[in-house]
């Protein structure tokens, strides 16, 4: 993980400290660190329940979560660095996890979302500083009742805004 760190992303690891007994590490960078923690348990209770039923971007979610025997824990913390640059840290570490190891795919929970491993990591490939992965890292919700259209986010409270709700526009389901 963290050759690709260094390779792929190009980011300089600073100090890289990983107890494979425990199943925890950190890996240090300039301005800040990447938590990783293997859970060898699933995800607890029916958390994964909702966010597989509403992802149109993994169908088979519904069916595949389920089957998760591990889950493994990723956090960027850094006194310095904006949100934005924590994120594309998160999304670099968390790429690099999801094509080192046997993985179905990603959950994020405060934004309601899961996705395939193979979506997650293109995303994170695109990645510039003009092109953001925003299917990655937002859900963004659309609906369609009686010819009227709705749209609503989660996900960008994270990044210091309000959610987005649109409620029974007569706009097409596109514009909305």
């Amino acid at each position: 993980i963290t050759e690709e760190l260094k390779n792929k992303y190009e980011l300089n690891i600073t100090d890289q400290n990983y107890d494979d007994e425990k199943g925890v590490g950190v890996i240090g960078l300039k301005n800040s660190q990447i938590g990783i923690a293997l859970i060898n348990l699933p995800i607890p209770g029916d958390e994964l329940e909702f966010p597989s039923q509403i992802s149109y971007l993994w169908p088979e979610a519904k069916d595949l979560t389920p089957k998760h025997k591990a889950h493994i824990i990723i956090s960027v913390t850094s006194p310095d660095d904006s949100k934005l640059s924590m994120f594309k840290t998160f999304t670099k570490a968390a790429s690099s996890i999801l094509a080192n190891t046997n993985s179905l795919g990603i959950y994020l929970g405060n934004q309601t979302l899961v996705l395939p491993t193979d979506f997650y990591i293109q995303g994170a490939k695109s990645m510039t500083d003009d092109d953001l992965p925003l299917m990655n890292w937002i859900y963004f919700g659309l609906r369609e009742e009686k010819g009227r259209h709705s749209g609503y986010t989660y996900g960008l409270k994270e990044f210091g805004f309000n959610e987005i709700e649109i409620l029974n526009s007569s706009y097409s389901i596109e514009e909305v």
